[in-house]
């Protein structure tokens, strides 16, 4: 099966909404980071460690993401909790040398080891899969690797890196070369709406990385959402997810200033599993005082829940559903059921939104995700 971890939130619910997730076995851990969860307490947030012995005990696992790309994000300013870490010897964000990134990998795993949680080499943020970028990451996780036992590693990019074509799979064939049991792939956006815009090329490399990295080891895709669901088609073992936007999504404009640095977005349009998206809960209702056999159809009998808690929870059942089943099945038979899931998808779009009177949106939530899906599929020849 497809597992869910549940991404780090700046509110100071996480302890208490993951372990309940994870005692209703909706989700199957956490993803703590630099950027939203602290070293210390400051009274509204815990400390990160008494944070993650209450996920061990509830039967959760717990990982912290160092965030080094999202560091060097031009712009970065949010640093109220990152900078509890101390993470860097020098100038925030700075790799440019043996020594320079040999002290921050030092930090990462020593911050890592007072969590107890295993060793998660960090990425630079990627424009490109060739040239001073990728050279500094293949640099970095080779030291990662020669400084003791870190078999994780983070692999964050921007959409271009990861729609490098042949070029981004000749960089993962470089970085498959590394004894990596565990990877967290990130795409890290320019901009932090919902529903990304998605490229076809971006998907489809995520999806090739991804098929390629799963033969060794269990690949995350951090901050996916639904948008992860082609990569899991792929062989990607678990998806990211939460409540609040920037658990969903990894942008650069989630990194800067914030008038309440402490909080997040409050995501209120439920998501539909036969949608493979969020819409807003007046259309839900509208759509079943028009047609009530088909809105109790899509959407399994009843309005959505409304309250925060609870429509995290139908999401999370949501994302169980789709990519719970592609967990179980091989390559061939997981890319066939996600086209087919999309075909579905499309056509229920096109029902609710003839009913409901709104605008079509399968072509944000549907259409490159398929494309992207789509071809992925024509390189493995099917």
């Amino acid at each position: 099966m497809t597992e869910i971890l549940i991404e780090d939130t700046a509110r100071n619910n996480l302890v208490s909404w993951a372990t309940d997730a994870i005692s209703a076995k909706r989700a199957e851990g956490v993803v703590m980071n630099a950027f939203c969860s602290r070293r210390d307490s400051n009274g509204y947030k815990p400390a990160s460690r008494a944070a993650a012995d209450r996920i061990r005990l509830a039967g959760g696992e717990v990982w912290f993401m160092p965030m080094t790309y999202a560091a060097q994000i031009s712009g970065a300013a949010d640093f109220q909790h990152y900078s509890t870490w101390d993470l860097w010897p020098g100038r925030v964000g700075d790799l440019s040398t043996a020594d320079a990134r040999e002290k921050h990998l030092t930090r990462v795993f020593d911050a890592q080891a007072d969590l107890e949680t295993p060793p998660l080499s960090p990425s630079n943020l990627l424009h490109a899969p060739s040239g001073a970028d990728a050279s500094i990451y293949l640099d970095l996780i080779s030291a990662a690797r020669s400084m003791g036992n870190a078999r994780a590693a983070v692999l964050a990019g921007t959409p271009a890196f990861w729609a490098g074509g042949a070029e981004l799979d000749a960089f993962v064939g470089a970085v498959a070369e590394f004894d990596i049991s565990q990877w967290f792939l990130t795409v890290s956006r320019p901009l932090s709406d919902l529903p990304p815009t998605w490229g076809e090329a971006e998907v489809a490399g995520l999806c090739r990385t991804t098929r390629s990295l799963s033969e060794g080891a269990s690949v995350h895709i951090s901050f996916g959402d639904f948008g992860a669901l082609p990569a899991v088609a792929a062989g990607a073992a678990s998806i990211g997810t939460g409540w609040d936007g920037r658990q969903k999504i990894s942008a650069e404009t989630l990194f800067g200033p914030r008038p309440d640095s402490d909080g997040g977005q409050w995501l209120k349009r439920p998501s539909v599993q036969g949608l493979l998206g969020y819409v807003a809960r007046t259309d839900i209702a509208r759509m079943f005082q028009q047609d009530r056999p088909r809105a109790t159809a899509l959407f399994a009998g009843a309005l959505h829940p409304d309250q925060p808690k609870q429509s995290f929870n139908h999401h999370l059942d949501v994302l169980n559903a789709v990519a719970g089943p592609l967990g179980s099945i091989r390559y061939e038979a997981r890319y066939r059921l996600m086209a087919t899931t999309y075909g579905s998808a499309r056509i229920a779009w096109a029902q609710f939104s003839s009913t409901v009177g709104v605008a079509d949106a399968s072509r944000y939530w549907i259409d490159p995700l398929e494309r992207g899906l789509a071809n992925y599929g024509r390189t493995e020849g099917w």
